[in-house]
């Protein structure tokens, strides 16, 4: 960005992200565990539901027959099936079947539990139909039995839509031939030589009229649907309740919700958790990082304050001053006598003044804008990173020449003093 500040950079540390997923890994785990176990024990008790499924195929075809009436009825759409699918007539003729018992017997409670239990769908080519009826059942004989009881249902249903179209057909050639008898009687009463002339073709009409209505009525006891058996339902699938698949649809969702909930307490968390991570924030480097467990050298000194102290040495001349400040009290004090301790111990000319101070008062700023040099302390699992880019504003302002960060443990606390030998760190 021209002319303002550098914006900083988006990082996140591969140790603060495994932590991250190795926390949400345990809870999930914790968590997920005795609730997925508790769904698979709730399903392996809850009523099982089977399916099966029954094939029927009408050829996208129609064959004519004499005088236009159809000896095979052309199919319907899919969904004429479906809503047939729900009617009274098909259910009850179905519902009989099945209990052997006359359709008007039949209970409306009984009919609505059966129709809640089918399930139709089709697949179009450009020769045929097919249709499913899935049918569940507490069992696997019966939901075979209703998926077949209801195929049956189905194409009783379509041959009677078929003999209904060639009756209806009937009926319109006998309202033709009603028609041409009447006409063929007021031109016998007439009387008129004109009239006499057209009895005769008249009369051969309702003749051919007749014999029409035989062949009608003769093909109508006959007639049939398009529909036909493809596969009637000789097995069933259970379907529900599936208990291994429940468990682990429950886990895996509480393990997306344990992550939404870390991600949200991550978001609203302000520490900083690591050293790393006080450098990211305050925009100066991590001088020393005391967290470590070989902190403590053998003296009772912080060893890691060595490579501070080098850091120092080009920054402060002989005879200035060092102010380590911070807003951790323990930790500032612990931090400054170490580190006066180190110049003591190395002192060849004038010694380096080491002061503490607590940012909270104006002359704690005042003391860091005289200093030579400025320590910031601060403790990453304790440090609010809202509070400390505002210690860093404050000391920006008043031109604080600050030289690095220390990352304390809790109160300055550290781990026992590890034996071995002194190493100390030294400057690039």
């Amino acid at each position: 960005m021209a002319g303002g500040a550098a914006q900083p950079e988006l990082s996140l540390p591969w140790p603060a992200l495994r932590r991250f997923l190795l926390a949400c890994a345990a809870w999930s785990f914790l968590l997920g565990a005795p609730v997925a176990y508790l769904a698979h024990l709730v399903s392996s008790r809850s009523a099982p539901v089977y399916l099966a499924e029954a094939t029927l195929i009408a050829p996208l075809r129609a064959v004519a027959g004499v005088d236009d009436a159809p000896a095979v009825a052309p199919p319907l759409a899919p969904r004429a099936y479906q809503a047939a699918l729900r009617t009274r007539e098909l259910l009850a003729g179905a519902w009989s079947h099945l209990t052997g018992r006359p359709p008007e017997e039949a209970d409306q409670r009984e009919l609505s539990a059966l129709a809640d239990a089918l399930a139709l769908r089709w697949d179009s080519s450009r020769r045929s139909l097919t249709l499913v009826v899935a049918a569940r059942g507490p069992d696997g004989e019966t939901a075979a039995a209703r998926a077949n009881a209801v195929a049956e249902a189905l194409v009783a249903w379509d041959d009677a839509r078929a003999r209904a179209e060639v009756e209806g057909f009937a009926r319109s050639l006998e309202s033709q031939l009603e028609a041409l008898e009447a006409q063929a009687a007021a031109l016998r009463a007439s009387g008129s030589r004109a009239d006499q002339a057209q009895l005769g073709p008249v009369t051969l009409l309702a003749t051919e009229v007749r014999q029409s209505i035989a062949l009608t009525r003769a093909r109508a006891v006959a007639a049939r649907g398009n529909l036909e058996f493809l596969v009637p339902a000789t097995r069933a699938s259970q379907v529900a309740p599936n208990p291994l698949v429940n468990a682990v649809t429950v886990f895996v969702l509480t393990a997306m919700a344990v992550l939404a909930a870390g991600l949200v307490r991550a978001g609203l968390d302000r520490r900083v958790h690591a050293a790393s991570g006080l450098a990211d924030v305050a925009g100066v480097p991590v001088l020393a990082d005391l967290t470590r467990r070989p902190a403590f050298s053998t003296r009772g000194g912080y060893r890691e304050l060595g490579f501070l102290k080098a850091q120092l040495d080009r920054a402060v001349a002989d005879g200035g001053e060092v102010l380590v400040t911070g807003l951790a009290g323990g930790a500032v004090q612990l931090v400054a006598s170490s580190l006066d301790r180190l110049y003591s111990e190395s002192a060849e000319g004038p010694p380096v003044k080491v002061g503490a101070a607590l940012l909270g008062s104006g002359e704690a700023l005042e003391r860091a804008a005289r200093a030579d040099a400025v320590v910031l302390v601060a403790e990453p699992r304790t440090a609010d990173r809202v509070e400390l880019r505002q210690v860093m504003a404050w000391l920006r302002r008043v031109r604080a020449n600050v030289v690095g960060l220390v990352a304390a443990g809790p109160s300055g606390a550290a781990a026992p003093p590890a034996p071995g030998r002194l190493r100390v760190r030294r400057a690039p």
